[in-house]
């Protein structure tokens, strides 16, 4: 079993491919976790608790596209990875509500460059919508800790294990009529 495990841990060495491989992983996750909140945004919910989940879908994509097995890298690039989707998502929000509730607009893709441009107080609007998805999503991320780290080191999992070693003694069968 030690065989094992020394093999698997062999390939997920730190390398330069790893760090690449792990970083898309965080950002591809992330972006997808993004997408249930981005949905419900389209339809005029703002459900902020569905940041929660692009933390943990950017665990995912990191742990998918073997990301390096150190603790710090994986939580510094799931944690940017998580911020920049959730401040993108939050911008996207921003933009298609203003467009299309505020202003009765039809919504097109050219207004995610000319909306922010056009609108004075844009990005201190946009600086008092951050904060709440930026909280909760840092939430999501205070609760992945341990996955992150159970992950880039397996031995922390099995010392924290208890192992309980009974030994049972095997009863003679003694005749003790007398």
């Amino acid at each position: 079993m030690d065989h094992e495990l020394s093999d698997s841990n062999q390939d997920h060495q730190d390398t330069p491919v790893s760090y690449v491989s792990g970083l898309l992983g965080a950002v591809a996750g992330a972006l997808i976790g993004g997408i249930p909140w981005g949905i419900l945004i389209y339809y005029g919910w703002f459900v902020g608790w569905l940041a929660f989940i692009i933390g943990f879908a950017s665990f995912c994509g990191y742990k998918l596209l073997r990301g390096p097995k150190n603790f710090t890298i994986a939580m510094v690039l799931i944690c940017a990875a998580s911020f920049a989707s959730a401040i993108l998502w939050t911008f996207m929000m921003i933009i298609y509500h203003g467009v299309t509730v505020e202003l009765g607009l039809d919504f097109h893709f050219e207004y995610f460059f000319t909306i922010p441009r056009e609108i004075p107080n844009f990005f201190s609007l946009f600086l008092e919508d951050l904060w709440i998805p930026l909280l909760i999503t840092a939430a999501g991320l205070w609760g992945i800790n341990k996955t992150v780290r159970t992950y880039t080191s397996p031995e922390t999992l099995e010392n924290e294990i208890p192992v309980v070693d009974i030994e049972v003694e095997e009863e003679t069968s003694e005749d003790t009529t007398e």
